[in-house]
Formats: C-alpha cells, structure tokens, sequence
C-alpha cells in the first residue's frame, strides 16, 4: 500500500509541476491542492502552492502556504519537512521572526540542538554550530 501511494505522490507531484512549468496555475494549483490533501505529511504540495503563489506574485500568500505546511508536519512529526519549509519561507522573507522560532524549534525536535543550548535567549543555530551546519549541508545535497 504504501509503494502505490508513493507512486500516486510521485505522479501527482511532478503532474503539478509539469502545469507550473507550462503556466497553467490553476491545474497546478488544483494538483498541488491534491497533494496537501492525500499527502498531509509530506511538504511537496505546500512547496508547490508556494511556487504557484510566487509565480501570481502572491509572496504573502506563498508565504502563508509555506508556514502552514510547516505546521501540519511539525503536528504529524515529520521535523525534516518541517525545517525544508520553513527555511524555504524564511528565503523568501528574511525577517521572518516567527518562522525563525518555529525553525528553531524544529531543529531542536530534531536534534540538531542538544538540550544544554535550550534557553529561553537560544533563537537560531549559529551559523557555526557543526551540527546544523553538517545538516544543513546533507539536505543541501
């Protein structure tokens, strides 16, 4: 059962991508829609109504997808998902400051953060902490 729904994601997900690409918003919108719906748990739907929001010059609307994807993963405990949306969101509006709090939150649910550097002053990783660093770069690549 689950190599099917993997297969309908797949096909859906690269469905909506190929009427994004040909500028058909609504299709793409509708497919991406489909896979916010039937696939709750993983951030390809939420990235695609973004990049169909971005392409109607809707950044706040993109933005709005974005955060709420993050927070029906961070619910369902899919924490990597959630830190690829969230960074996503915090590329398109730098001065984010709630999505920097949920991204610290979420690389602290996903242990990238030790319990040591929790406090109430910790907001983000530094940019030189190894861990974030070498996991940023795995999902980099």
């Amino acid at each position: 059962m689950a190599a099917v729904q993997d297969f309908n994601y797949k096909v859906a997900l690269a469905s909506g991508l190929r009427e994004l690409q040909a500028g058909r918003l609504r299709k793409a919108e509708q497919q991406f829609a489909y896979l916010c719906s039937k696939f709750p748990t993983l951030p390809g739907g939420y990235r695609g109504i973004a990049k169909v929001r971005m392409e109607q010059a809707d950044r706040p609307g993109a933005l709005a997808a974005l955060r709420e994807g993050a927070a029906k993963l961070a619910k369902a405990g899919a924490h990597d998902g959630v830190v690829a949306l969230l960074t996503e969101a915090l590329q398109l509006d730098p001065l984010d400051f709630g999505a920097h709090r949920r991204l610290a939150a979420a690389h602290a649910l996903a242990s990238v953060v030790t319990d040591a550097e929790l406090n109430p002053t910790y907001i983000v990783p530094s940019v030189f902490h190894p861990d974030a660093v070498s996991y940023t770069h795995l999902r980099a690549h």
